[in-house]
């Protein structure tokens, strides 16, 4: 097995995010000259791959976007280590760049990449497609890993309607009928999605669709979102959430007010994060292998660098895995008590 930045942190005690600053000799990085030191002397040790260290010259530039939106903060720092040892084992550097909204990020992101100091361009958390038409004439080959409105160029996105699909069904299938969706804010192309789907979904197995069931935290708030079904007598067996956050903080207003679950109330989720196998149940998910979905949009955009081409077929990932968790079961009617 090869070693990775992580190993080596491992080794030492300390974070990923240091070593990956250290090796990369990123500007950013405040670390003691002492410690740098012992990070490089580390890697050596442990045989960690020189050509992937700070003296390549050839650098993919990582742009997360919207760094000022709880949702786009929420995007799970896993992706991008994968992302960073990805390039390393390429023999590629990752330059990281938080862009906001504001005119001056704008222009510092759009000044940098078309430097061509970077060979290639990774794209986190876009969701504005006003800004498309500019990235588009970006002289260098990207990809964006983010779900947007229309059908792009040049994007690796999961399809969450089919996937939400996919969990209504799972539901009805289990005797569920008053499905709830507790949302992200629709201004969000994602959370669209998957209104659409849920929506379809029950339109086609002949479930009136009730706007009522439809309930929106822009905190990503579990619990309110719960108690608000209670209090308005709003009644349901089960929810769909935006993400486990969501998930779990229903699960615990649910389970501090009585009312159990999977029992009188399931519960299920789109999304992997640490919450699901720290809950107590685990939460039932659907979710995509996160690897093979950013080793999709990495091979296409390595494939643009080699072949000299921006341009690439928008790529769909549409089939979800199901985790099923303790938070699922079966619909035995409306009321609170299971028969």
């Amino acid at each position: 097995m090869e070693v990775t930045k992580q190993d080596i942190a491992n080794h030492l005690g300390i974070s990923r995010t240091a070593v990956s600053l250290a090796l990369n000799h990123s500007p950013k990085c405040t670390l003691s000259k002492k410690t740098q030191e012992k990070i490089f002397e580390t890697a050596r040790e442990l045989g960690y791959p020189f050509q992937r260290l700070g003296e390549s010259s050839k650098k993919i530039c990582f742009a997360l976007f919207n760094v000022n939106d709880k949702t786009s903060r929420s995007t799970n720092s896993t992706s991008i280590n994968w992302i960073d040892d990805y390039v390393g084992r390429l023999g590629y550097n990752l330059v990281y760049m938080n862009v906001s909204g504001s005119d001056r990020s704008l222009k510092r992101f759009f000044d940098y990449v078309e430097s061509k100091e970077a060979a290639g361009l990774v794209i986190f958390g876009l969701t504005d497609i006003s800004l498309m038409p500019q990235i588009r004439r970006i002289s260098i080959p990207y990809i964006i890993f983010s779900e947007l409105e229309g059908e792009w160029e040049n994007c690796c996105s999961p399809d969450t309607c089919s996937i939400m699909k996919q969990a209504v069904k799972k539901l009805i299938s289990y005797g569920h009928q008053r499905i709830a969706l507790f949302a992200l804010p629709l201004e969000f192309q994602q959370q669209r999605n998957i209104l659409r789907g849920y929506r379809e979904t029950l339109e086609e197995a002949g479930i009136d669709f009730e706007p009522s069931l439809v309930q929106v935290s822009s905190t990503q708030d579990g619990e309110e979102l719960a108690a608000r079904m209670e209090y308005l007598n709003i009644p349901y067996t089960a929810a769909i959430c935006a993400n486990p956050t969501v998930q779990f903080g229903a699960l615990n207003w649910l389970r501090q007010h009585g009312i159990r679950v999977p029992e009188q109330k399931s519960l299920v989720s789109y999304g992997m994060n640490d919450l699901v196998m720290l809950s107590n149940p685990k939460l039932s998910v659907f979710y995509l292998d996160e690897e093979d979905w950013m080793k999709e949009g990495m091979v296409q955009l390595f494939k643009g660098m080699e072949e000299g081409r921006k341009d690439y077929p928008c790529r769909w990932m549409q089939q979800a895995e199901f985790f099923e968790g303790g938070t699922i079961g079966r619909c035995y009617g409306w009321s609170n008590e299971p028969k």
